[in-house]
C-alpha cells in the first residue's frame, strides 16, 4: 500500500470511524440550562433547544420541542463556524427535498427544514429507543429477533431504490428504534452534512463507510477510483450488519479499517458457527448470499433478503429460491414516484386550483364533507405532495374551537404509529382551520368495497394495521369515535392507514351539528349502539375505545358482504337500527361464508359492548385465523373427535 494513500486514510478513518448519530445517542446530552420565568429555551427557527445530543465536526444534534405540535423533535444543524457557500446551499436544498418526499413507515422523516442566521438545519423525529449499535454493544441478537428488525430495514431500501435513492450508510448506527421497539432507518444521503461532519476530504471518501463497504467499493478504493454506492451496495452493507448482530463482531479483522475494508476483495467470505459455534448452519446461506463478492451473486432486492431470513426461522429456508421466483414481480410494490412521492409544483396548463393555503399550494379537490373539504396539495419547501383538510369557517367563529382544535391536534401530532396517517402541520387561514396530513394516493376502503368484494386475505392485513393503529390509540387513551372505511386510506404500496384522530371530537366539543349522530361524533352507519343512544336521546356521552372496535367490526361485514349491516334512508332509522335490531345473518346476503364468519361479526357486534373483543387486536386475530384457514381446520377436528 503506498503511504500517501495509508496516510490520507489514516487522517479520515477519525471522522468516518463511527456514524454521526449513532455517537450523538450514545453521548450523555448536555441539558441546556432549564428555564426561568425570565428566561426562555434558545430556538432553531420554531423550535426550543431543550439538550445537546452531541456535536461532531462542524454539526450538531440537538433534542428540541416544537410547541407548535407540541412533540419533542430531533434538530440537527450546522454551527455558526461553518461556512456555508452558495453552492453549499443549493446543493444542500437539493438532496433534502428528494430525502423530505421519501416517505415510508420505517424511515426518519424529515419533519421540516429550513436555515437560521444563514446556516441550515433539518427537523425529524425524536427516537428514544436509541440505535442497534448501542444495543449491540450489550448483547448479541438471534436471526429470530433480527428478523423484524431486517424486514422494515429492508422494506425502506426497497422503496428507496425504486425511486433512484441509494442509502449509502446502511450500518447499526443508523437503525434506530422508538419507544415502541420499531426499527428506523435514518440517515439517507444528506452529503451536504456529511461534508461538514467530515471535514476536508473527497466526496466518495466523505460517503464510504470502511466497515461496511463492499468488496467492489473496495477494489476501486484501492485503485483511488471513484467509489459507487448502488443498491448492491446497500444490500452488501446490510449483509455485514446481520453477521456483525449474529456474532457480535464485524466479519473481517485486521491491524486497521483499511486493511479490514481491502480484507474482502481477495478473502472469503467468513463463517458465523467460527465465530459462534451455536449458530444453525442454515444462516451461512444468508450470509454467503448478502456478503457475495460478484454484486450479481447477490439477492435481487433487500426485500428477497428478508423474506430468506423469515423462511429461515421459521425451517421453511429451502423454499427460498421457489418464492424469489414466484415473488419477483408481485413483493416489491413498485413505486410510481412521480406522483405520488417526488411531487412538483404545477402548472397553470395543469388546470391547478389558484389558490394557496399558508404555504401550500392546493392542486385539487378530493372530497368534502359535514367535517370540510380535503385537497391534495404541494408543500414547495420539503417538495412533496400533501393532504389539507380545510374544516368549516364557522368553527373559527365558536369561542372554544381554537383551544380544541390546537389541543387535538397536538394530541394527534405525537401519535405516531405506522398505520396512522402523519400530521405534518395545523394552523388558520382566512379564519379557516386546517390540517396539513401526509398524502396517500391509493383511495380508500371505501373505494375498494364500492368496486368489488374484498378477499378475505386483503381483509384480514387491512384489519391487522388498523387494529395496531386502535390499539395504540387507546392505550394512550385517544379514541377514534369515526372509524369507517372512509377513513380507511391506501398509499401506493397498498398498505392501509388510519386517518381522521381527533377530529369528531373537536366537532362534538365545538357544538357542530349537521344532524343529531354528529353530536356525539362519528358516523352513523359505523356507530355503537351506545353511541346511537345517546345521539337519539342527546345525552351525554362518554367515548369508549370498545366503540371503536365496533365500528372496525362494521367494515369488516361491509368488507365481506359488500354492505353495511344496518343499511338504511335516514340516519335515525340506522341509529334505531344498531340498537334494536338483531345482528343480520351473513348467510342471507352471502351463502358462501362460513359460520365461523358470522361467529366473529356475533361478538364484534355485540350490542353490550361487554360483550365485544377486548381489543382491537383480539377481533384482528380472529380475522387472521379465520383466513388462514386455522379456525376452520379446528372446527373441523372438534367435529372429527366428536364423532369419535
Amino acid at each position: 500500500m503506498m503511504p500517501s494513500i495509508y496516510h490520507r486514510w489514516q487522517q479520515r478513518l477519525a471522522s468516518l470511524k463511527d456514524n454521526l448519530l449513532n455517537k450523538l445517542l450514545l453521548s450523555k446530552p448536555k441539558n441546556v440550562p432549564a428555564s426561568t420565568p425570565s428566561q426562555s429555551y434558545p430556538t432553531i427557527g420554531r423550535y426550543e433547544i431543550r439538550a445537546e445530543l452531541g456535536q461532531r465536526g462542524n454539526t450538531m444534534v440537538y433534542r428540541g420541542w416544537d410547541p407548535k405540535l407540541g412533540r419533542d423533535v430531533a434538530i440537527r444543524a450546522l454551527l455558526p463556524s461553518f461556512s456555508v457557500t452558495n453552492d453549499f446551499y443549493q446543493r444542500f436544498q437539493s438532496e433534502i427535498k428528494v430525502i423530505a418526499a421519501l416517505e415510508h413507515p420505517s424511515i426518519v422523516q424529515v419533519f421540516d427544514f429550513g436555515e437560521t442566521d444563514d446556516h441550515p438545519f433539518v427537523v425529524m423525529p425524536y427516537l428514544a429507543g436509541g440505535t442497534l449499535e448501542r444495543r449491540l454493544a450489550e448483547k448479541t441478537y438471534t436471526l429470530r429477533d433480527m428478523v423484524p428488525i431486517i424486514k422494515r430495514i429492508a422494506s425502506a431500501l426497497d422503496q428507496a431504490h425504486q425511486q433512484g435513492i441509494i442509502h449509502g450508510q446502511v450500518n447499526p448506527g443508523n437503525i434506530l428504534f422508538d419507544g415502541e421497539d420499531q426499527a428506523y432507518l435514518s440517515d439517507f444521503g444528506i452529503t451536504q452534512f456529511t461534508e461538514a461532519t467530515a471535514g476536508e476530504g473527497s466526496q466518495d471518501a466523505i460517503q464510504l463507510q470502511l466497515d461496511y463497504i463492499s468488496p467492489e467499493q473496495a477494489a476501486a478504493l484501492k485503485a483511488e477510483d471513484a467509489i459507487i454506492t448502488d443498491e448492491k451496495s446497500d444490500i452488501y452493507a446490510l449483509g455485514v450488519t446481520i453477521f456483525e448482530a449474529l456474532t457480535g463482531q464485524l466479519p473481517y479483522q485486521a491491524s486497521n479499517r483499511y486493511e479490514a475494508a481491502l480484507a474482502r476483495i481477495t478473502e472469503p467470505t467468513p463463517q458465523l458457527r467460527s465465530i459462534k459455534p451455536n449458530l444453525p448452519r442454515t444462516y451461512q446461506a444468508l450470509i454467503d448470499r448478502a456478503m457475495a463478492k460478484n454484486p450479481d451473486d447477490r439477492y435481487k432486492t433487500a426485500t428477497h433478503l428478508a423474506q430468506h431470513a423469515e423462511e429461515i426461522v421459521s425451517g421453511r429456508w429451502y423454499f427460498e429460491p421457489i418464492t424469489e421466483s414466484l415473488s419477483t414481480t408481485s413483493t416489491s410494490n413498485p413505486v410510481d414516484p412521480s406522483p405520488d412521492n417526488l411531487a412538483s409544483p404545477l402548472t397553470a396548463e395543469a388546470g391547478s386550483v389558484e389558490k394557496s393555503i399558508g404555504r401550500y399550494h392546493v392542486q385539487e379537490e378530493l372530497g368534502r364533507g359535514a367535517m370540510g373539504v380535503v385537497y391534495r396539495g404541494y408543500d414547495p419547501q420539503t417538495n412533496r405532495q400533501v393532504a389539507i383538510k380545510v374544516l368549516p369557517c364557522v368553527f373559527s367563529f365558536a369561542p372554544e374551537f381554537r383551544q380544541n382544535f390546537q389541543r387535538e391536534a397536538e394530541l394527534v401530532a405525537k401519535f405516531n404509529h405506522e398505520a396512522v396517517v402523519r400530521i405534518y402541520d395545523f394552523g388558520e387561514h382566512q379564519d379557516q382551520p386546517h390540517i396539513v396530513m401526509q398524502y396517500l394516493p391509493g383511495g380508500t376502503l371505501a373505494d375498494r368495497i364500492g368496486k368489488k368484494l374484498l378477499d378475505l386475505r386483503q381483509t384480514a392485513k387491512i384489519i391487522k394495521r388498523v387494529a395496531a393503529a386502535l390499539d395504540e390509540a387507546h392505550r394512550r387513551n385517544i379514541i377514534h369515535q369515526d372509524v369507517k372505511s372512509a377513513n380507511i386510506m391506501f398509499n401506493a404500496a397498498g398498505e392501509a392507514f388510519l386517518s381522521d384522530f381527533g377530529i369528531a371530537t373537536i366537532l362534538e366539543q365545538t357544538g357542530f351539528s349537521e344532524d343529531t349522530a354528529q353530536q356525539v361524533g362519528g358516523t352513523p352507519t359505523y356507530m355503537s349502539p351506545e353511541q346511537a343512544e345517546a345521539s337519539l336521546n342527546k345525552t351525554p356521552y362518554q367515548p369508549d375505545a370498545r366503540s371503536d372496535i365496533y365500528s372496525l367490526g362494521v367494515i369488516f361485514f361491509e368488507a365481506l358482504v359488500g354492505q353495511a349491516p344496518y343499511p338504511n334512508p335516514t340516519s335515525y332509522a340506522t341509529l334505531l337500527a344498531h340498537i334494536t335490531q338483531p345482528i343480520p345473518r351473513l348467510s342471507e346476503i352471502n351463502p358462501s361464508l362460513s359460520p365461523e364468519c358470522q361467529k366473529i361479526i356475533d361478538r364484534v357486534l355485540a350490542k353490550n359492548p361487554a360483550e365485544r373483543y377486548p381489543s382491537a387486536g383480539a377481533f384482528a386475530h380472529d380475522v387472521i385465523e379465520l383466513a388462514s384457514g386455522r379456525m376452520l381446520l379446528r372446527r373441523l377436528t372438534d367435529d372429527l373427535v366428536s364423532l369419535n
